[in-house]
């Protein structure tokens, strides 16, 4: 047969492929015409860009992050496998990333810090920056569910009720230190919100989320009828 191509696709079958035909075989020949041959190729692009896709996730890339952190340095932040069951992904990248910048302060401020140009004036950022490339790394946070469940109660609360701050009304406060994000839906966004911490002049938020006295923290994300979205975190030593 002249001017055909043998190749191999991802379900292991055998394709040759004529100018107009197509041939392939599981145990027998089948001959297709053009059209179908066109539509089976359409198929497999589909199909290898969705490969694509879920490679990607599952090389653990979290939106909005820089894809320069290695797959070692994303796995050991990422302790959340145990809360897929009750926190979702993005309430568990908010602790990935918060991990990333207890356990790589340096690298954190190098990967995620200095990427956004618009405010390198900011005198929050620059505290910030400061503080990371002085301190020593910090252990990384497990998701706790008792601590969701707090949390998931007072954002759904506040939310519906249009309340800011830590003032429960029905909710338990069992936590031992809470931060509450509001505006935003992102994980990366939400994370930097807090550790900047513009316009709080204790920085209460930055010390809480960069504090070695906590190992334990569950986040729920809802929406809030003011702010559009509140982010809840809660710690346990």
């Amino acid at each position: 047969m002249q001017d055909d191509t043998l190749f191999w696709t991802y379900d292991k079958n055998f394709y040759w492929v004529t100018r107009d035909k197509i041939f392939f075989s599981i145990n027998k020949f089948i001959v297709v015409d053009a059209t179908y041959m066109k539509a089976l190729a359409f198929h497999y692009q589909v199909l290898w860009l969705l490969s694509l896709v879920t490679a990607s996730l599952a090389h653990g890339q979290i939106e909005g992050v820089s894809p320069h952190w290695s797959q070692a340095e994303l796995r050991s932040a990422n302790t959340t496998k145990a809360a897929r069951h009750y926190m979702n992904s993005t309430e568990r990248d908010i602790i990935t990333i918060l991990n990333l910048a207890r356990l790589y302060p340096k690298r954190f401020v190098e990967l995620e810090l200095t990427k956004d140009q618009e405010n390198h004036n900011n005198e929050y950022k620059r505290s910030l920056v400061q503080h990371m490339m002085a301190m020593e790394p910090l252990n990384a946070l497990m998701p706790s569910q008792s601590m969701y469940d707090l949390a998931h109660c007072w954002a759904t609360e506040s939310g519906e009720l249009s309340l800011i701050g830590h003032k429960r009304l029905q909710c338990d406060d069992g936590f031992f230190a809470e931060c509450c994000s509001y505006g935003h839906n992102k994980a990366i966004s939400i994370v930097l919100q807090l550790l900047i911490d513009h316009g709080v002049p204790d920085l209460g938020h930055r010390k809480i989320c960069l504090s070695n006295r906590y190992a334990e923290v569950g986040v729920s994300l809802a929406n809030h009828s003011a702010w559009n979205h509140v982010c809840v975190l809660d710690f346990y030593p």
